[in-house]
């Protein structure tokens, strides 16, 4: 709801400066909105991640025709298996590790008296999601270890990724004032 200010212009209460007399938005709802901005950056990312992922595996196996997939597959050695399944995984990690430094960095800019911490409860939301999501994309073919180790990776990296946003924007906004 817009409100009138002393000048007379009437002004927009979101994203206003702590001084305007209008009420901050809590932190913990700072927490939730740099989830969901995590979120929604992430689906673009992991799209272009999956793209690059696509073309690395075409670079590598042929995607003509099964038989020739399955001879290339074949063809590797255990330890390049393990080199493409780890290069795969870790594009998608980036995707994600940029996603949460961005919604990190929206809390810490605009969050007022929300800061670090409340960027970090955004990186771990997005991570317990990711985390489901990975049980349904990691299991079946890599059973349970490979999900705790999906879950490690997602965890460490949305903790990391969104403090360093959120700390990042925390000085930006100081700068600003």
């Amino acid at each position: 709801m817009a409100k009138s200010s002393k000048d007379g212009k009437r002004r927009l209460t979101v994203l206003q400066p702590a001084d305007s007399g209008v009420p901050q938005t809590p932190a913990w709802q700072w927490g939730l909105i740099g989830g969901v901005a995590i979120l929604l950056a992430w689906l673009p990312l992991a799209v272009i991640a999956l793209a690059a992922n696509r073309a690395l595996t075409e670079a590598i196996i042929p995607a003509h025709d099964l038989a020739a997939t399955v001879a290339a597959w074949k063809a590797l050695t255990p330890l390049q298996r393990v080199g493409y399944g780890t290069l795969q995984a870790g594009i998608q990690l980036v995707a994600f590790a940029c996603a949460c430094l961005l919604g990190g960095l929206l809390v810490g800019r605009f969050g007022g008296r929300a800061g670090r911490r409340a960027g970090v409860a955004a990186g771990v939301m997005a991570a317990a999601l990711g985390s489901l999501v990975s049980v349904w994309a990691v299991m079946p073919w890599g059973g349970v270890t490979a999900w705790f180790i999906t879950v490690a990776a997602l965890t460490l990296t949305a903790v990391a990724a969104a403090r360093l946003g959120s700390a990042w924007g925390c000085r930006m906004r100081d700068a600003a004032a």
